[in-house]
């Protein structure tokens, strides 16, 4: 837990999620050149990272824990509102295969596959009975139906929370 901003930084920084592009690859070449200078401690009880970050390369890195330090994404972090659809798919991803047992690379990318056609066209339009040769049922179409109406049940069931506490919040007379 004392390492949350630097893990933050370090998302921020792997991820295509900044405007700018130039000023994206300049942040990313900064954090590159500091992993390559970083000095690791040998210590076996001490395990830490020293960084030596120029001024430049500082107020790079400055900016983006600006911008993830605001009242409005903090807000958002600590209501809980923070889930956005990746997660979900890696979620339905790990549900497949389990991280806590080895697996092999064919099986992640036969649940990734899986989970990608699901979560894009649905439990029934994604099908692969007829490819496996499996008899197509009355049963089975009833419950590749129920999963569909399901799928973004607890998303859904969030984001109405979220809207009934915000509505309860900022209501008219309600103190």
């Amino acid at each position: 837990m004392k390492s949350w901003p630097h893990s933050i930084i370090v998302h921020q920084l792997m991820t295509n999620l900044s405007i700018v592009c130039v000023r994206r690859a300049q942040i990313r070449g900064a954090f590159t050149t500091v992993l390559l200078r970083a000095e690791y401690s040998l210590s076996p009880t001490k395990k830490c990272v020293y960084f030596r970050l120029d001024s430049e390369q500082l107020e790079l890195v400055k900016t983006v824990y600006d911008r993830l330090t605001t009242d409005d994404l903090m807000s958002r972090c600590l209501l809980g509102l923070t889930q956005n659809r990746n997660e979900h798919l890696h979620s339905r991803i790990w549900k497949m295969c389990h991280k806590h047992r080895s697996v092999f690379k064919r099986s992640v990318d036969f649940a990734t596959a899986t989970a990608t056609c699901n979560y894009n066209f649905g439990y029934l339009e994604s099908n692969l009975t007829h490819l496996l040769g499996i008899q197509y049922t009355h049963a089975m179409d009833k419950y590749l139906k129920h999963k569909d109406t399901c799928m973004d049940a607890p998303i859904k069931r969030k984001m109405r929370k979220a809207r009934v506490r915000n509505e309860l919040e900022y209501a008219a007379g309600a103190f």
